[in-house]
């Protein structure tokens, strides 16, 4: 996919086309004929290019008629529209000048194609290479629907356009890890480029629209578990790729004693923390087969059985975690009341409507007692300074982040999340990058690196402007439970933040 350089079929005067225009090749001329046929009893139209009739020719070879004036391609817009041909291939100089530099191929048609499928989609939009902003497209929210939100990346752009975009991202790592309905690939890019840029939308997005210029390489794509289909378009044609619908899911719930739990809402699943060590077989699945760092769970608790689904587990659409004695409660009844206030456990089918519109669903903040308590910081300083070495030599880019975190007075806990997998795999792929070494030389039981691994949890939220969305976590106030003293009533909120 080489850069693009637009060919004209000259329609005019070709010596008033001014000297300032972008690249482009001239390819031939344009005439227009009207005259009265007698056998419709109307005035008709034809299009010549070369001196061949344009209805005549499979596809013009050719990207814009380039008209030297404006009279005369408003002229010539009635005789296009009666021959059922594009109008957006007839352009201005003016046209050349503004937006073929900037945008590379573009027309109405094409265009309008784009926003049909956008209307059918209706929901989340990245327009990764400014494909409006570029097009000048003022008038984009009158043509889409109220309920379609578009996000961009762009570092030079007007203020009106805040007015067609929702976000305009000032680079490619603020908007890496979110999820899309739809990315929209507009730019030229290199074989080598598009396939790295699809293998990364691929994971967060539902769908991909990517323009292919017609004088672009043929190529052949394959991605798993997504459908591929080409659609006809001007001077060109869209790839469409559509991952195949999400059906799976799994909520984690992890424990290291046999905590009596009733049976859950459906996609609930107990996993055995640290059974490497607590060597009592609870009945279910331990974090101790395959990889497995199921050893250091003294240092970094409920993270053994996390890096073990991460490693292990089946991949599924939607991943989320608890503990025992902790859960999601949403307000009003549901399969299972919890605490006093009219709140229920999450079902999985709730958490996935609740992350439609969001990167992340975790538990309301709290206080971040490690950077304000004293007795904390002198525990755990030997710790924190072994942390911070492994952490600066893994994730440097993260480490601004780190200190306004640790400087902060909130922090996510509780490593209670639901996400999709796509995510949780980048969110393992930092945390255990560092975290497993740190644990592994500060071999201490002060629990020192899973308060720090609470911290790198909000570190990574933070640095990659998550959308989150926060619901009241619930702990059940027993630390031993039976079949007789249980009950969900006995559950009580996680403190919220305390400024």
């Amino acid at each position: 996919m080489s850069k693009f350089i637009p060919t004209v079929a000259i329609l005019g005067n070709e010596s008033e086309i001014p000297n300032d225009l972008p690249e482009f090749e001239i390819v031939g001329k344009i005439s227009t004929q009207f005259f009265f046929d007698q056998s419709v009893q109307a005035y008709v139209c034809e299009i010549f290019f070369n001196g061949n009739r344009i209805e005549d020719m499979k596809s013009p070879p050719f990207d814009y008629i380039l008209c030297t004036n404006r009279q005369i391609c408003d002229a010539n817009k009635l005789c296009f529209h009666l021959l059922g041909l594009p109008i957006g291939m007839l352009a201005t100089t003016n046209f050349f000048r503004e937006f073929v530099s900037n945008v590379g191929f573009i027309c109405e048609d094409n265009t309008q194609s784009i926003i049909e499928l956008m209307n059918r989609i209706n929901g989340r939009i990245l327009d990764l290479d400014s494909y409006f902003i570029r097009a000048d497209l003022f008038d984009l929210r009158t043509q889409i629907d109220q309920n379609i939100s578009i996000d961009t990346v762009a570092q030079d752009f007007e203020p009106i356009f805040r007015n067609v975009y929702d976000e305009i991202f000032s680079n490619f790592d603020e908007i890496k890890f979110r999820h899309y309905d739809l990315i929209l690939l507009t730019a030229d890019r290199s074989l080598e480029e598009l396939i790295e840029i699809l293998n990364w939308a691929i994971e967060f997005s539902d769908e991909i629209l990517v323009y292919i210029h017609c004088d672009s390489p043929d190529f052949e794509i394959s991605i798993d578990r997504a459908e591929i289909s080409w659609i006809k378009a001007i001077r060109g044609k869209f790839l469409r790729i559509k991952s195949k619908i999400a059906r799976t899911n799994r909520i984690y719930v992890s424990t290291h004693k046999n905590f009596f739990i009733p049976k859950l809402p459906k996609g609930y699943q107990l996993i055995h923390a640290g059974k490497k060590i607590f060597n009592d077989d609870l009945g279910f699945q331990g974090d101790d087969t395959g990889d497995n760092v199921s050893e250091l769970n003294v240092q970094i608790n409920e993270l053994s059985a996390i890096y073990w689904v991460w490693k292990n587990a089946p991949h599924v659409d939607y991943i989320g975690f608890a503990s025992y004695r902790r859960f999601f409660a949403i307000p009003g009844d549901g399969e299972i009341s919890i605490g006093n206030d009219g709140e229920h456990v999450a079902t999985v089918d709730e958490l996935i409507d609740l992350l439609q519109d969001c990167d992340m669903i975790v538990g309301i903040p709290t206080m971040n007692v490690i950077s304000f308590e004293p007795d904390f910081q002198a525990q755990y300083d030997i710790g924190r300074q072994i942390f911070r070495k492994h952490f600066e030599n893994q994730q440097p880019d993260y480490i601004e982040t780190l200190n306004r975190v640790e400087a902060g007075n909130r922090l996510i806990t509780n490593t209670i999340f639901f996400t999709r997998w796509s995510l949780f795999n980048e969110y393992c792929k930092f945390l255990y990058s560092f975290l497993i070494p740190a644990a592994r030389e500060y071999a201490t039981n002060d629990r020192t690196m899973s308060y720090k691994g609470e911290q790198a949890f909000s570190v990574f939220c933070e640095h990659n402007n998550l959308r989150l969305k926060f619901l009241p976590i619930l702990k059940n106030k027993l630390r031993e439970a039976t079949a007789e003293n249980f009950s969900f009533r006995d559950f009580e909120r996680v403190k919220l933040i305390v400024f």
